[in-house]
């Protein structure tokens, strides 16, 4: 697949998945193999959407432009990687998935989600990987303000907050109906594609790579 088939396929909210060569996604691959028991080389996530007569990839990411959740023109965003020798792939929402998302929904998801700042808590990055940790997290959280700003979001956390307003991940998502709904902070890119510790049923395809 090309570019513009990619472009021409995408549809909006369908999950993006980017496997770079650089060092951080090198080491956030690393803590990912370990929290799942295998390889993985996906280390950052973002969705389609679609403005005006244009597809961009929705995501949160640090740009010179922006320190967080921010849409960047989908086709420059393919063509930046893969000049960069990285590997971008395109998972399909399931159809079912893709039902569940109304108009509304997608709008009050985007006004409420977008502009968010990036999360740097270390601490959160690594619990999301590790359950072990998230006690300790919550409990830092509470007592430190500079960690329990709401609006903070690395890419995993933004996408699944996302894909929770739109209704594609609810209380069903894990397998079990006990009325809660998995935490986005203990997401981790890996999560979506497959093999997430909390159980979560993938609702994409397998990614199709350029």
């Amino acid at each position: 697949m090309n570019i513009d088939d990619f472009v021409k396929l995408a549809e909006p909210f369908d999950l993006v998945a980017f496997a770079r060569k650089d060092v951080v996604s090198k080491v956030i691959n690393v803590v990912q193999s370990v929290s799942i028991g295998h390889e993985t080389n996906v280390s950052h996530v973002g969705v389609v959407v679609v403005l005006g007569d244009e597809k961009y990839l929705w995501e949160s990411y640090y740009t010179d432009k922006y320190f967080g959740v921010q849409t960047r023109p989908l086709r420059e965003v393919l063509a930046a990687e893969t000049a960069a020798g990285n590997k971008v792939g395109l998972c399909k929402l399931t159809p079912a998935a893709a039902e569940r998302i109304t108009p509304a929904a997608a709008e009050e998801c985007f006004e409420t989600l977008n502009h968010r700042i990036f999360n740097i808590s270390p601490l959160d990055l690594i619990a999301a990987a590790f359950p072990i940790l998230r006690p300790l997290r919550e409990k830092i959280n509470r007592k430190l303000s500079t960690y329990a700003t709401p609006g903070w979001m690395f890419s995993s956390e933004f996408v699944a907050a996302c894909y929770i307003k739109l209704g594609v991940i609810n209380d069903l998502s894990d397998g079990v109906a006990d009325g809660k709904i998995l935490n986005p902070k203990d997401f981790i890119p890996s999560d979506f594609l497959g093999g997430d510790v909390d159980g979560l049923i993938p609702f994409t395809r397998p990614p199709i790579w350029i």
